[in-house]
């Protein structure tokens, strides 16, 4: 739960506020690029932030400006987003959870760079990184290069190779290494 000083608490419910948000970045090397919106070194750049907060499924998209093509590349990096007003006691704010770059890219409008950046949370992180290093059960490389034998039932399999249908790779997905039926009425193992 987010927790906000009494100046800050006072400060968001004024009609007349200054919202201030706060974003370093920092990368896996450990140097920070400090974009918030009151930056020494890049001043104001931020256009507008889409920021979703869900169990399991954080992510963000923030439109910066980039007119003189400053801004480095944030990929790795990761940033804890920062939302508050300016109060009478400086600069407040309230960070949010834990967000990494995932993609940057620059796009140009009215001849001018804007840079949208695509970011992740944990949990889609570990997910990313669940698929990239777990291991197929049944993985054989013959079946992308000839018939396939399921060791367990003794069945043959049509080849994998340029002559392969999509119907065929989904039953060896589903199938084979889900242990489930593409029949509706069949049983499932």
């Amino acid at each position: 739960m987010r927790t906000a000083t009494t100046t800050l608490a006072n400060a968001q419910k004024a009609s007349k506020r200054t919202p201030y948000i706060k974003m370093v970045f920092t990368m896996p090397s450990a140097v920070t690029y400090d974009l918030s919106t009151d930056s020494a070194t890049y001043g104001n750049r931020i256009l507008g932030i889409d920021h979703h907060e869900a169990a399991y499924n954080d992510f963000a998209y923030i439109t910066l400006q980039d007119y003189n093509r400053t801004i480095p590349d944030l990929r790795g990096g990761w940033v804890e987003i920062g939302y508050g007003d300016t109060t009478t006691g400086g600069n407040e704010y309230s960070s949010t959870p834990r967000l990494w770059v995932m993609g940057q890219e620059t796009v140009y409008a009215s001849n001018k760079a804007i840079v949208v950046l695509s970011l992740e949370g944990m949990w889609s992180l570990m997910k990313r990184k669940l698929a990239l290093f777990v291991a197929p059960i049944y993985y054989d490389p013959s079946i992308l290069y000839g018939n396939y034998t399921d060791t367990a039932t003794g069945e043959t399999y049509y080849s994998f190779g340029v002559n392969a249908s999509l119907y065929t790779m989904m039953y060896f997905v589903i199938h084979d290494m889900a242990g489930l039926t593409l029949n509706a009425i069949g049983d499932c193992r």
